[in-house]
This record gives structure tokens, C-alpha cells and sequence, in this order.
């Protein structure tokens, strides 16, 4: 991507050099040299002035070793100074000058510690720290004014990964800012993503042209995909004069507002609308903002509930980073590999791509049969979850004591459950062991969290909610909170793709096959064996919507026989019996069944971001071709 005129300061040099002492722990000296008094960039739209905390170029941390605490601290300010009615749009990134760690070792945060005028770059949470090249930390923005002040502070870890460090490692990089006001925003990406080179399965998806990463024209979880046309309106004064301008985040939060013309000025409407729903007051008619360009609104109608001809990629954040997802009737995911085809779910934050099977007798995508995605087990493909579901600890892809008076003990990974172990059956039965090289050991989420709030209720279970997740306590795990609003309408706090709120954080249910392999991100249960289930909330980032049929979302295409629904990974509750989340023909998310009930067993796989196609163009009649 070619990039003109482009002012890069180099704010700070970072050098830090770990000599290891022994087999697990390291010895750190770090040395900050470079510009620690004020400096200023020339901006497009004004200058922008940068100042460190720090009062000298000289940083030294002495008998550094692997821990949950960060080893480096930078804050610094930002000062926008713009006379002018431009945008003043600036990236703060790291240029990595040299990194021998391993992937995942190093992780850095970001986070803001004041707003002023204009917008900031969004807090960053525990992303992994690239081998090579520029790395985009995130994007802000100044507005007109001078003195505008946006103050960051970035944190660099070097956490135990549960291994013996390796000796002799270096990484070394600079803090840059670059102006952005007339260049085309670089977004944050999966790891390696504009590194793949030309014959990569990555660098396949990143040039195509379909895959130029979209806001989703609907929400997550709360909205079935709308299969109306885009409409437009193209003149302020129009736009105006027939926009009953009150906006809000939810179709439901629409209906609460008082609808009213005055108070809301055009550079509101504009600056806010994508992404938001609202009125059009010419027929009362509610709408979805898909975007607005050169004065033009584009929008949806948000009353339309049938099939949906959205397709897109889409971005969101994962354990590792950002994540790009497929949504909608996207036709141009397919992979053939180890004799079956699949379909791309999404590219991880580690730069994986994670499939999810489409027809396990084929390696050609251009055959259907209305139950190919699911895997046959002894010439069977439905199973459990669990063969018993009266104990909480039966939620679990593994469980502890059945009927323990701890949730630690009830959920500790001690066995497998049943559909965990035909997964084991089928993988060694079903990949080479070269093939078993090319899987990347991801992390396969079994959120075993619970739901503190014992008022939320939307089951209308009776008697007591305690959340413990123990014995026959009646819980709430918090995949149900993620998806199902209290009054049981789909929706909730929103899909997440993250199994934890950092890298060590909910280490039960963070399922890996090695802790070794996965750099310690998960809990290295699985044992050597690289596979799991999709969750529901990747299935409600694809589509998928409680209780709302969508039959055109990719993951129901090939897995939509009348009488079959499939399991997925993410606990739902427990009252009575243990209940799990799966897909039912439709498309629907549901969770009503127990997991002593028998559904069909759709395995998922990553491969890794090295991943080398020989073929293909990722579409049904040519996929991408895995050898």
C-alpha cells in the first residue's frame, strides 16, 4: 500500500536487550535514547506538539524476569494546535527495529487518560507485540482549536509463558506519529496480515477485493442481516428537512426517545450517524445509518426481517488482538483441505484462520448434502455434550467433581466431555500428521464465567438464583448475558470474541492444546490436540440471532437438514440440567435443549498465518486449495 507524503517522527527510541540467567528467568536492562523534551510534527491541519513524562533519556530496569506486572512505562502528551476547519488526524505506532522473541512473548497496552476536543485513540488491551515492521498502535483525532491536550500511557509486558525463556533475546523499536490528514487510514490488523506475501492463504484474503474491511450494516446479536436496498440521501437541506434527527445505538433505545426537530445541527447528524438508528420523518419510517460520504447518507430500513443479503469482512477485538470476521451470505470463504472443504469464520489477532467444517466427505466445496458439515464419528454425527447434565459441571467442554461445593472444583479441566472426546477420535482419524503441522493452537473458548447479577433473570427461572455455577445451583454463565436482554429479546451486552479480560484472566475456559505452543494464552488442557467447537458469539457475529431464523448467513448453508441443529462451545445455564448454546436448522441461536440431548457435531480448526495455498480464489466453485 503506497503511502505519500508522509511526516514520521521519531518520538523515543526503545532498546531492550534480555539475557537469560538460568532456565526461567531473565535479566533485563532497558535503554530509552532519543527526543524526551517537547517536539513538535507539522500537521496537515495545524502542529502537533509531543512531550514525554519522563524527565531524561536513561531508563534502566535491573534483574527483569517474566511477570503479570509491566517492566516499561511511557506517557506522553499530545498537543493539537489547529487554526484551521480541517480534521487534524494523527497514528501512533511502534517501528520495530528488531524483535528475537517469540510470538506472543512481548504485549504492550495503551490507554488514554483524558478527552479534550476530538477523539482519542481507543484504549488497548494486552496486543502482541509484531516480529518485524510497523505496528499500528491506533488512530486519533484533534478537531479546530489550540491547546488541545491527549495524554497515553503504553505499558510493555514480558509475562510468563509457563516454559523456560530462551537466551540471548532482543527487541528494539521507536515510538512513531504520523500525520494521516490525506492518507488512507491503515486499520488495525491480525498479525502478519500485511506481511503475507503473494502465495499465502493471508495474503489471498487481504487482495481480495470483497474483504475491504465494513462496518456490519446490522448489530451482532441483536439483528437479524436486512435484505433491503441501501438508499441515499444526498442533500444536507433535504436530509434536514425530512430526518426526524433523534438517533440511538438500538432499535429499542430508538423507542424510548422523544422524537424532536430542534437542537440537532447538521455537523451533529453527520459526524455521528453511521452506525446508529433513526427516523425519517417524511413516513415515520426507522432506519439503520450505514454511512456517510460526501454529504451523502446512506441507510437501510430496519423493519425488514427477512433473508439478508449482507456480506462482509468485519473487525472486532479477540485475546490476541484484532480480528476480521466473515458476516452474511459471504461466497468467497471456502477452503479445501485434508480432503474436506471448510469455511473461514475469521483471521485471529495471532493472524490464524480459523475454519469450521462445510462438507466432511469432499474436498469439493461445489457439493452439498443438507447434513456435510458435520463430522461423522463411527458413521454417527450427532452426540452429546455431556451424556449427564445434572450438575453445573456439565456445561463444561472439560469438567471437575460433579456436584462440588466450589465452582474451582466443579469446573477444574480433569475430563472430557463426550463431544470433546469424538472430536479427539475424529481429528486422529482425519488429519496426517503433516496436515496436523499446518493447525495453528488457538484458543477454543468454553466461557465458563458465571453471572454475578443473580437479578438478571431472563428465563424467568423460578426460585433462587445464586450464580455460584457449582452443584444444582442455578446459574447464568455470561454467554447468555453477552446475547439475551433481561426481558429474553435477543441482544444483551453484545457479542465478545475475547474468553477473558486479559491474557491470564480465565485460564479455565481458555482451551488450548499445548501451553508451550499457544505462548501461554491458554491453559494447555487439550493435550497435544488442535480443534473445538465455534461459540455463539462467533456464530452472532456470522449472523446467527436468538430466537430469529436467518437461513443465508454462510454457517447455515450445507448444515440446515430440517430435523438437525449443532452444537456450540459456549455454556448458557444451569437449572434443572445444564443447557449449552447450539444452531438450529433455521440459522437461530438457541439454547433449550440440555446437554444430555443429542446434536450434530460440527468441528472447527486454525490453520496457522504461514498458511501457503496452492490454488483457488476462495469461492465455491474454486476454493482456496490447501495441500
Amino acid at each position: 500500500m503506497e503511502r505519500k507524503n508522509k511526516t514520521i517522527l521519531i518520538v523515543s527510541i526503545l532498546a531492550l536487550i534480555l539475557v537469560v540467567a538460568g532456565a526461567s528467568y531473565a535479566y533485563f536492562s532497558a535503554r530509552i535514547t532519543g527526543l524526551e523534551s517537547a517536539s513538535t510534527l507539522s500537521m496537515t491541519a495545524g502542529t502537533l506538539g509531543i512531550a514525554y513524562s519522563e524527565g531524561n533519556e536513561i531508563v534502566t530496569a535491573p534483574n527483569i524476569y517474566p511477570r503479570e506486572t509491566e517492566w516499561i512505562t511511557k506517557t506522553f502528551r499530545l498537543t493539537g494546535n489547529n487554526t484551521t476547519d480541517l480534521k487534524m488526524n494523527y497514528m501512533v505506532g511502534l517501528q520495530i527495529e528488531e524483535n528475537t522473541f517469540d510470538d506472543g512473548d512481548l504485549t504492550y497496552t495503551l490507554t488514554h487518560t483524558n478527552e479534550s476536543v476530538g477523539t482519542p485513540i481507543e484504549n488497548v488491551s494486552e496486543r502482541m507485540i509484531n516480529q518485524s515492521g510497523k505496528q499500528v498502535i491506533g488512530y486519533g483525532q484533534f478537531e479546530s482549536g489550540t491547546g488541545m491536550i491527549q495524554d497515553y500511557t503504553l505499558k510493555i509486558y514480558f509475562k510468563d509463558n509457563g516454559n523456560p525463556q530462551t537466551q540471548g533475546r532482543t527487541f528494539s523499536a521507536h515510538i512513531i506519529v504520523e500525520d494521516y490528514a490525506s492518507q488512507e487510514l491503515l486499520p488495525l490488523a491480525p498479525n502478519n496480515w500485511y506481511e503475507a506475501e503473494e502465495g499465502k492463504l493471508l495474503y489471498a484474503l487481504r487482495n481480495d477485493e470483497a474483504n475491504k474491511i465494513q462496518a456490519p450494516l446490522t448489530t451482532p446479536g441483536e439483528d437479524v442481516s436486512y435484505s433491503a436496498e441501501i438508499q441515499t440521501l444526498t442533500l444536507k437541506s433535504y436530509l434536514q428537512q425530512y430526518m426526524h434527527v433523534i438517533y440511538a445505538d438500538t432499535k429499542e433505545e430508538l423507542e424510548t426517545k422523544t422524537f424532536e426537530d430542534d437542537g440537532v445541527t447538521l455537523d451533529t447528524i453527520f459526524s455521528n450517524l453511521p452506525g446508529k438508528y433513526f427516523i425519517l420523518k417524511e413516513n415515520n419510517l426507522q432506519a439503520y445509518a450505514v454511512g456517510v460520504e460526501d454529504n451523502t447518507l446512506s441507510y437501510r430500513s430496519s423493519t425488514v426481517d427477512s433473508e439478508t443479503s449482507e456480506a462482509l469482512l468485519a473487525s472486532t477485538e479477540d485475546d490476541y488482538g484484532t480480528s476480521y470476521y466473515f458476516r452474511g451470505a459471504v461466497e468467497n470463504n471456502y477452503v479445501s483441505f485434508a480432503g474436506m472443504c471448510w469455511r473461514i469464520v475469521r483471521i485471529a489477532g495471532d493472524g490464524s484462520i480459523k475454519l469450521t467444517l462445510y462438507n466432511y466427505a469432499s474436498s469439493s466445496c461445489n457439493v452439498d448434502n443438507s447434513t456435510g458439515a458435520f463430522a461423522r464419528v463411527d458413521g454417527e454425527y450427532k452426540s452429546e455434550f455431556n451424556t449427564n447434565q445434572d450438575k453445573n459441571a456439565y456445561v463444561g467442554f472439560m469438567y471437575g467433581t460433579a456436584g462440588s461445593s466450589s465452582y474451582n472444583a466443579e469446573h477444574a479441566n480433569l475430563t472430557d466431555s463426550t463431544i470433546l472426546s469424538k472430536l479427539k477420535t475424529w481429528y486422529a482419524s482425519s488429519f496426517t500428521a503433516s496436515q496436523k503441522e499446518l493447525l495453528a493452537d488457538t484458543i477454543w473458548c468454553n466461557d465458563k464465567r458465571t453471572v454475578s447479577d443473580t437479578t438478571y433473570n431472563p428465563w424467568k427461572i423460578t426460585g433462587t438464583i445464586t450464580g455460584l455455577g457449582y452443584n444444582t445451583e442455578r446459574t447464568y454463565y455470561q454467554g447468555v448475558a453477552r446475547l439475551v436482554n433481561a426481558s429474553d429479546s435477543a441482544g444483551g451486552t453484545g457479542p465478545s470474541l475475547r474468553c477473558g479480560d486479559s491474557k491470564t484472566d480465565n485460564k479455565i475456559s481458555k482451551f488450548t492444546s499445548s501451553i508451550s505452543s499457544d505462548k501461554g494464552y491458554g491453559n494447555g488442557a487439550l493435550n497435544g490436540y488442535k480443534i473445538g467447537l465455534l461459540t455463539a458469539d462467533e456464530v452472532a457475529y456470522a449472523g446467527g440471532v436468538k430466537s430469529q431464523g436467518n437461513t443465508s448467513y454462510y454457517l447455515n448453508a450445507n448444515a440446515n437438514e430440517s430435523s438437525t441443529w449443532w452444537w456450540l462451545m459456549t455454556p448458557s445455564d444451569f437449572y434443572g440440567n445444564a443447557h449449552a448454546w447450539y444452531v438450529y436448522s433455521n440459522g437461530h441461536l438457541g439454547n433449550v435443549y440440555g446437554v444430555g440431548y443429542s446434536g450434530a457435531v460440527r468441528p472447527a480448526v486454525s490453520l496457522k498465518s504461514t498458511t501457503t495455498i496452492t490454488g483457488g480464489i476462495g469461492s465455491k466453485i474454486s476454493p482456496f486449495t490447501i495441500e
